[in-house]
């Protein structure tokens, strides 16, 4: 009846211990929880595009400092837990639409891997938050931004 009971412990304990080391955020075979989207599996890429309405008394250097740092982040915004830039790509540059409005003059395209990538960068991410922080001064307004899924409409 002892080895019964001690060996139905040392299950549970062994149970407890795998799913302890699988669940791991830092074990290789573990999925983060915010690279997972819904029971489909995982999330897929997004385009975030970012909209700036530049003050016309903005010099042109302070541009250039603008758009160097906004391309930066793509090295500066690191995963949390890869410790590597999460970032696939940034594209951007000055507006030159013939048939311009609203007095837009940049624009930005950040794609991500995922839309938990997405989210952390926009809510979380110290190196965004500070960039977002250094341009306030510079933009007549608040950054205009669109997110979107290739191929999802609805």
């Amino acid at each position: 009846m002892k080895t019964r009971s001690s060996l139905a412990c040392a299950g549970v304990a062994l149970i407890l211990l795998i799913t302890v080391f699988l669940y791991n955020p830092r074990h290789p075979f573990t999925v983060p929880f915010y690279i997972l989207s819904d029971a489909s599996g995982l999330s897929s890429p997004v385009t975030h595009v970012a909209i700036f309405k530049i003050k016309p008394s903005t010099r042109a250097a302070d541009i250039h400092k603008l758009a160097n740092g906004m391309m930066e982040l793509k090295e500066k915004c690191i995963h949390p837990i890869w410790e590597k830039p999460y970032i696939r790509s940034i594209h951007g540059g000055a507006n030159h639409a013939v048939e311009t409005k609203f007095g837009i003059t940049h624009s930005f395209i950040i794609e991500f891997d995922a839309v938990e990538h997405r989210d952390y960068y926009l809510l979380t991410d110290p190196a965004y938050q500070k960039f977002r922080e250094n341009v306030r001064d510079y933009l007549d307004d608040d950054i205009i931004s669109i997110d979107f899924q290739h191929g999802k409409y609805t």
